[in-house]
């Protein structure tokens, strides 16, 4: 078991200029993680809104998830998104109108270059989703969604637009976060980052094995999640000493970066080096 054995202190300015090197570096194709901790008084969520604008800003998505205890959770496209995807008269489009329009633009675009029909270029986009756990059900509200909008039925299409924002029994909490950011590339977005937020010990820790059990290789969506980055939030107080692993104590501001190394992610900030065998995701080295 390996032990997060120090902390490194960040000065705002410098905190800034890493959160804005993560944004970037997941918009470059890079797959990164990082950790940010902090009181909410100290600036952490000026740096979370930091790195949605930023990510925003260059048509992504972002998909924010709050893991609470016996394993709850909430999830849901950044409001930021919409703006980010807004175009031409579309600027009052919700987060997951403005994605599921721009899916479909898509669609429209490439039947009227090759003459083909709409419903067979969907379906034909969606089989990517269907080995993926919940994939069909993905599909099948998608499609209903499509029918109600060829049909002109706002309120079938606000019902799909709401199941499709709802958690689904029996698909956990990564599985639904893996099929939305296949559907999100499907739609041509500039990369997707998900923000984890866990609050307390044993959530943050579900958040983590999300992380692990997200990157494992032969993920059927691994092959489609070619810019998509993990942002873990919490605050100090929740990272303690555990039995079964070991935390790190820690300050305001603190943020790690990761590199995969020999299987196993180091973390790294300049001489600073920790290892976290439990996670399984890939980033860039900073230099």
């Amino acid at each position: 078991m390996s032990n997060w054995s120090q902390a490194t202190q960040f000065d705002q300015s410098t905190a800034i200029e890493e959160i804005v090197f993560f944004a970037n570096r997941l918009l470059e194709g890079s797959r990164p993680v990082r950790l940010l901790v902090g009181e909410d008084g100290f600036g952490r969520s000026m740096l979370l809104d930091l790195a949605r604008h930023t990510v925003c800003a260059k048509q992504a998505a972002v998909l924010t998830v709050s893991v609470v205890p016996q394993d709850g959770y909430g999830w849901g496209l950044d409001p930021d998104f919409a703006t980010g995807l807004a175009q031409g008269g579309h600027q009052g489009l919700k987060a997951m109108a403005a994605l599921l329009d721009r899916f479909f633009a898509g669609v429209r675009a490439q039947a009227n270059r090759h003459r083909g029909d709409e419903h067979a270029i969907i379906r034909k986009r969606l089989e990517v989703l269907r080995p993926l756990t919940g994939g069909r059900h993905l599909s099948h509200r998608l499609l209903s969604y499509w029918q109600a909008y060829g049909e002109g039925d706002q309120r079938q299409m606000a019902l799909a637009l709401s199941q499709l924002g709802q958690p689904v029994a029996g698909i956990s909490p990564i599985d639904q976060l893996s099929l939305m950011s296949v559907l999100c590339q499907l739609s041509g977005v500039a990369g997707v980052l998900i923000i984890l937020r866990g609050e307390d010990d044993a959530s943050l820790m579900q958040a983590f094995d999300a992380v692990s059990n997200f990157a494992q290789p032969g993920c059927p969506s691994d092959l489609f999640l070619q810019r998509m980055g993990f942002l873990v939030v919490a605050n100090p107080a929740a990272l303690h000493r555990r039995e079964s692993q070991a935390l790190m104590d820690i300050s305001p501001h603190a943020m790690r970066s990761a590199i995969e190394q020999g299987g196993r992610l180091v973390t790294q900030i300049h001489r600073l080096s920790i290892n976290v065998p439990r996670l399984c995701v890939e980033d860039y080295l900073r230099a």
